[in-house]
């Protein structure tokens, strides 16, 4: 049998620590799933992944300095994938929303839709204070880990390595598409279908693009490996964080154990 290329072997094994967090991720959703909760859990459980989904707004400013430089520093298509994503992260957040208020049965003003605003990574051009949130911590981890990233090997190639984490694989929002036994339940699976549909395009299929530009030895795969399996691991905590925390610290630590053996 053929020794498998550089390339191959890139994709297959990064698409594996994917693959084995976002199964966790879906671990997550379930296990807060196989329990009753009231509507204010509910409620507050839709108010955090809102926040996360937000925050990519605030791109808008990186949009239009890319505009700036159209067909000169910046692709078309770089512009074009950027706006793409933050139409996608705000439908995302309305459709969250709409749910949130059909939960609390009334509209829901500014101070509590966006209570949870927390960046989804860290951006060296958005002001320190719209990027955390002193309510979340694992989130404000999760964008301590990526700094050290983008500080080390700088946002060309950082934010490409990152985006390979986006949703967490997006197993936590298939595993919400697949329950129904309450109206809550229903209502959130509708979204959170919707919302995989575009996240599996933000995660794992970015994986080959990014062995394509960056990936070209052994020790570029050593190193996005490395970051990816940080990034995800703090990615699974920000997710039970999200859903109140429904895995303990240590069913967490086995799950990186896990991945380490494997």
């Amino acid at each position: 049998m053929p020794e498998m290329s550089l390339s191959d072997r890139a994709q297959s094994e990064l698409r594996q620590i994917v693959t084995h967090y976002s199964a966790a991720e879906a671990e997550v959703v379930r296990e807060f799933l196989s329990r009753p909760h009231e509507a204010d859990e509910y409620l507050d459980v839709l108010l955090r992944q809102a926040g996360r989904e937000i925050h990519a707004a605030c791109s808008m400013t990186r949009a239009l300095r890319m505009l700036d430089n159209l067909e000169d520093s910046v692709d078309r298509y770089a512009l074009y994938d950027q706006m793409e994503r933050m139409a996608d992260e705000v439908k995302h957040y309305c459709l969250i929303a709409d749910i949130a208020e059909e939960i609390a049965g009334r509209k829901l003003g500014q101070q509590e839709l966006l209570k949870y605003w927390v960046f989804a990574v860290y951006d060296p051009m958005v002001p320190e204070d719209k990027l955390y949130n002193p309510r979340l911590p694992e989130a404000n981890r999760y964008l301590g880990v990526s700094r050290e990233l983008m500080d080390k090997i700088g946002w060309d190639r950082g934010r490409p390595l990152t985006r390979m984490a986006e949703g967490g694989g997006g197993g936590a929002f298939e595993e919400a598409a697949r329950h129904g036994s309450n109206p809550f339940e229903v209502r959130f699976a509708e979204v959170m279908g919707r919302i995989f549909a575009d996240e599996v395009h933000h995660g794992p299929e970015t994986v080959a693009g990014y062995v394509e530009h960056f990936v070209h030895s052994d020790s570029d795969l050593d190193e996005a490996k490395l970051w990816l399996t940080r990034f995800l691991s703090q990615h699974l905590r920000i997710r039970n964080e999200i859903y109140h925390n429904p895995l303990s610290p240590d069913r967490l630590a086995a799950i990186d154990t896990e991945k380490l053996h494997q």
